[in-house]
C-alpha cells in the first residue's frame, strides 16, 4: 500500500478524543465602561520577518505603533544563512542598533529611544555586508533573516474619535459582531453584510506590509476587556496524539470592533466604545449595510472626518485585467540591480491579480544599464518559478527590451518573476573599487500580460482566482457556528487575492446546481445530500470510501471535519462538512480546521510542520484538494492521487456497498464465462458444418468434371483409334478387363 493510502486509512480510522470547544473572538458587551489602560512594559509581537542578502542592499519594514504608545524595547532573532566572513547589520531608523558576526542565530535586545519612532512607526532595516577589510562577491545564497520581532511599549493607546481615523495601520485585531441569533442567510442581510465586512477589512489590511491585523466574525460573543494588552479570546487547539492543549490568550494591543445591527432608512455609522474597545456601529437595512461595509476597503473613508456618518456606501468591484505592470505588482516604479557578484529582485505574480484564472503569460521588460568598463562582464537573466526564460549579456549602456513567453506548464497560483544580475569586474575578486554595474528596470513600462484559462488541477490551488472577484457563500447548516466559520474562510480567500471580493449569500441549492451562471463559490456546513449532489471527492459519514478503480471503504464512529476544493461541472467549489455520531459535537474540529485555513497563529500544523507552528500565509500554504481534521490532528490529502475520479467518498448504512459489489462481480464473471463457453461451442459447430459442406461440394464438383471429360460408350460398340498414352483411371480399368477377356 502506498504511503498516501496508509495515511488516509490511518486518518479515517483514528479514534475520537474529547475536545474543549474553541473560544470565539469577542463581541459586543454592555457599553459605558471606561477604557482600560495598558500595562507598563506590555509587548506586542509581529508575525512577520525581514530578509536581506549580500549585495542586495538594505531591506526595510515599517512596524506600526499605536498613537499614545511609546516603544521602549525591541527584541528579535537574527539568523544568518552564510558561512563566509560576513556580518548582519540591524538598524532602527538611521541608527545601527546591532551588528551580528558569525553564523549562529543570535537574539538581540535593543533599548529604544525617542528618536526611533517615526511617522510610520518603527522603521527596521537589515543588511548583509562583508566584514571590514574582506572582499566577498555578492551571492544571493548569503542571506540573513530577522524574525521573532516584538516591541515593548508604555502608555495608553489613543482611542479613535472619527470614522476616518478608526482603522489605522497599528490595529492588530478586528472583530465583526452581529447580534445573537443572527441567521447566516436571514432576510435582514446581517449575515451577508458581516461577511462582506470581513472581506473588505481583510483586503484593507492585506495591503499593509506587516499584514498583522487578524479579522474574524462573532455572533453575540463574550465580554471584551479594553485597552492595550486586551485579551480577545482564549481557547483550545488540537495537538498531536489527540490530546487537547490550551493556547495562551490571544492578546491584541490595539483592537477594534465593527458591530452591525438591523434598522430602517439610511445607514448610520457611529464611532464609540464597547467595554473600552473602540467600536464602529452600522445600523440600517440589508442593501444599505452591504454597500456601507464595502466602503471600509476604500481610501475615500478618510473623507468621513466626524464621529458619525449617514448613507456611507462604497463599491470595490475590480474588473478583470489582462495586463499588470511591475509597478502594479510591486509598488515600485523603478527596480534597481546594482553591484558586482549576483543581485536579484523578486516580483510576485498572483493569478488573482488578473481577475481570474491564467493559462499562460508574456513578460515585457524595459531597462537601461550603465556603461561597462573594459573586460567587465555582466549578464541579465530572467526566471519564472525557477525556470529560465532568458539570459543575455549586457552591452555598453545599451537599452534592454525583452519579450518573453511563459509556458503554460510553468503557471502556478502564486508565481515568482526573478530578475538576476551577474557581474564580474575587470580585475579578479570583488571589491568596492571601480564603477559598479547597474540595471534600472522601468516598473511602469514593464508588464506581465496574462491569457485567461485554467491549467491547474482541481483543488485549493485554483482559489482564489477561480472566484473572478465574486464570492457566493451558501450554508447547508445554519447553527450558531456557521457564520463565524464562514468568516474564517472568507478572510482566508480574500487574504490570497489582491483584488476585493464581492460577497453575496445565496441559497445552497442554487450554488450546487450552478444556477448563478456557473459561479464558483463557498458552501459552509454541507449536508450529506448536498455533498453528494455537488459531486465532491469526499463524502463524510459513518462509512467513508476513497473510491476509484480500487475503492477503499472504512467504517468509523469518530468525529471528522473536512474542507475540500473541487471542480463541479464547469466551476469550482470550496465545501466544508463535518460528521459525528448523534449527540457528539464537531465544533472543535471545524474551528481548528478554519483556523488552519485562515493562517491563525497557533493553529494545528500539517504536512510535517512542527506542532502549533504559526501559519501566517493561510490559504497560500494549502496544497492538494482535501484537509481532514480528526482527534489525531489535521492532515492534507490529495484525493486525485488516491482515486482519480470525481467522487470518492460515499455514505452508506446497512450492508456495506462492497459486499454487493463483490457478489455482483462474482455473478458477472460467472455469466461472462458461461457466455464465452456457449459462443465457443456455437463457433465450433458452425466450423464443422462448414467443413462438411465444403468437402461435399468438392466431391460433387470432381464427379461432374470426370463425366464431362470421359463420356461412356454404348455396350455394343467397339472402341477404335489409338489407345491414350495416359489413360484415366476408368479407361485403364476397362482395358484390363478387355485384355483379360482376350
Amino acid at each position: 500500500m502506498h504511503r498516501s493510502s496508509r495515511l488516509a486509512l490511518a486518518l479515517l480510522l483514528t479514534a475520537a478524543a474529547a475536545l474543549t470547544p474553541l473560544g470565539t473572538a469577542a463581541a459586543a458587551a454592555p457599553t459605558g465602561e471606561t477604557t482600560a489602560e495598558s500595562t507598563v512594559g506590555a509587548a506586542r509581537s509581529y508575525p512577520t520577518s525581514l530578509s536581506a542578502n549580500l549585495g542586495g542592499g538594505t531591506t526595510s519594514l515599517a512596524v506600526p505603533v499605536a498613537a499614545g504608545l511609546t516603544p521602549t524595547r525591541l527584541t528579535a532573532t537574527v539568523t544568518p544563512g552564510y558561512d563566509t566572513a560576513l556580518q548582519t547589520v540591524v538598524s532602527v531608523g538611521d541608527r545601527i542598533v546591532a551588528t551580528v558576526a558569525g553564523t549562529a542565530p543570535k537574539a538581540i535586545d535593543v533599548p529604544l529611544v525617542a528618536g526611533d519612532l517615526g511617522t510610520d512607526g518603527l522603521l527596521l532595516s537589515l543588511a548583509v555586508t562583508p566584514q571590514t577589510g574582506v572582499a566577498v562577491c555578492a551571492d544571493p545564497n548569503s542571506f540573513a533573516t530577522l524574525d521573532g520581532i516584538a516591541v515593548d511599549t508604555t502608555g495608553t493607546a489613543t482611542a479613535p474619535t472619527t470614522v476616518a481615523g478608526f482603522f489605522d495601520d497599528s490595529v492588530d485585531r478586528i472583530t465583526v459582531v452581529v447580534p445573537e441569533g443572527t441567521a447566516p442567510d436571514g432576510a435582514d442581510g446581517l449575515g451577508a453584510a458581516a461577511l462582506q465586512a470581513v472581506a473588505a477589512l481583510s483586503h484593507r489590511y492585506g495591503r499593509i506590509g506587516t499584514n498583522t491585523a487578524v479579522v474574524d466574525l462573532a455572533v453575540g460573543g463574550a465580554d471584551v476587556a479594553g485597552g492595550n494588552g486586551t485579551v480577545i479570546e482564549t481557547g483550545t487547539r488540537i495537538a498531536p496524539g489527540g490530546e487537547t492543549a490550551t493556547d495562551a490568550p490571544a492578546v491584541a494591543s490595539n483592537p477594534r470592533v465593527v458591530a452591525l445591527t438591523a434598522g430602517t432608512g439610511d445607514v448610520t455609522t457611529v464611532v464609540g466604545e464597547t467595554s473600552g474597545v473602540p467600536t464602529m456601529t452600522f445600523t440600517g437595512p440589508a442593501a444599505g449595510l452591504l454597500a456601507a461595509v464595502r466602503a471600509l476597503d476604500t481610501d475615500a473613508l478618510v473623507l468621513a472626518d466626524g464621529d458619525s456618518t449617514i448613507g456611507l456606501a462604497g463599491d470595490t468591484m475590480t474588473a478583470s485585467q489582462a495586463v499588470a505592470s511591475l509597478d502594479d505588482l510591486t509598488g515600485q516604479s523603478v527596480i534597481t540591480l546594482s553591484g558586482y557578484g549576483r543581485h536579484t529582485s523578486y516580483v510576485g505574480v498572483r493569478q488573482a491579480a488578473f481577475g481570474g484564472p491564467v493559462s499562460s503569460a508574456k513578460v515585457h521588460l524595459e531597462a537601461t544599464t550603465t556603461a561597462l568598463a573594459d573586460s567587465t562582464q555582466a549578464r541579465l537573466s530572467v526566471y519564472w518559478n525557477d525556470y529560465l526564460l532568458s539570459s543575455s549579456m549586457i552591452g555598453a549602456g545599451e537599452p534592454i527590451r525583452l519579450d518573453l513567453e511563459v509556458p503554460a506548464d510553468r503557471m502556478q497560483r502564486d508565481n515568482g518573476l526573478v530578475l538576476q544580475l551577474d557581474a564580474l569586474p575587470s580585475a579578479a575578486g570583488c571589491t568596492d573599487n571601480g564603477l559598479p554595474v547597474q540595471i534600472t528596470v522601468d516598473g511602469a513600462g514593464s508588464f506581465v500580460e496574462a491569457s485567461g484559462g485554467q491549467t491547474l488541477p482541481a483543488g485549493f490551488g485554483r482559489f482564489p482566482q477561480a472566484l473572478a472577484g465574486s464570492l457566493p457563500v451558501a450554508f447547508g447548516s445554519t447553527d450558531a457556528t456557521s457564520l463565524p466559520l464562514a468568516g474564517h474562510y472568507v478572510s482566508a480567500l480574500q487574504g490570497g487575492s489582491p483584488v476585493s471580493l464581492q460577497v453575496a449569500v445565496v441559497p445552497a441549492d442554487a450554488l450546487i446546481s450552478g444556477d448563478r451562471s456557473s459561479a464558483s463559490g463557498l458552501l459552509i456546513g454541507a449536508t450529506p445530500e448536498q455533498v453528494n449532489a455537488a459531486g465532491a471527492p469526499l463524502r463524510v459519514g459513518q462509512f467513508r470510501q476513497l473510491g476509484g478503480t480500487a475503492p477503499l471503504t472504512v467504517g468509523s464512529n469518530t468525529p471528522v471535519a473536512t474542507v475540500q476544493a473541487f471542480q463541479s461541472g464547469s466551476r469550482d467549489l470550496v465545501m466544508t462538512a463535518a460528521w459525528a455520531p448523534s449527540g457528539t459535537p464537531t465544533d472543535n474540529l471545524s474551528t481548528a480546521l478554519a483556523d488552519r485555513v485562515d493562517g491563525v497563529t497557533g493553529a494545528e500544523a500539517v504536512d510535517g510542520d512542527a506542532a502549533g507552528q504559526s501559519r501566517p500565509n493561510g490559504w497560500a500554504d494549502l496544497g492538494s484538494d482535501l484537509l481532514i481534521a480528526t482527534a489525531a490532528g489535521i492532515d492534507s490529502i490529495d484525493s486525485n492521487a488516491l482515486a482519480p475520479q470525481a467522487q470518492i467518498l460515499v455514505e452508506h448504512s446497512g450492508i456495506p456497498w462492497w459486499v454487493w459489489v463483490l457478489v455482483g462481480g462474482v455473478l458477472l464473471v460467472a455469466f461472462a464465462r458461461w457466455r464465452i463457453t456457449v459462443r465457443r461451442r456455437a463457433a465450433v459447430a458452425r466450423y464443422l458444418d462448414e467443413e462438411q459442406r465444403r468437402i461435399a461440394e468438392t466431391a460433387a464438383a470432381a464427379a461432374e468434371a470426370e463425366a464431362v471429360l470421359v463420356p461412356r460408350a454404348p455396350a455394343d460398340e467397339t472402341p477404335t483409334g489409338p489407345i491414350p498414352t495416359n489413360p484415366g483411371p476408368a479407361r485403364h480399368a476397362r482395358s484390363e478387363s478387355d485384355g483379360a477377356g482376350g
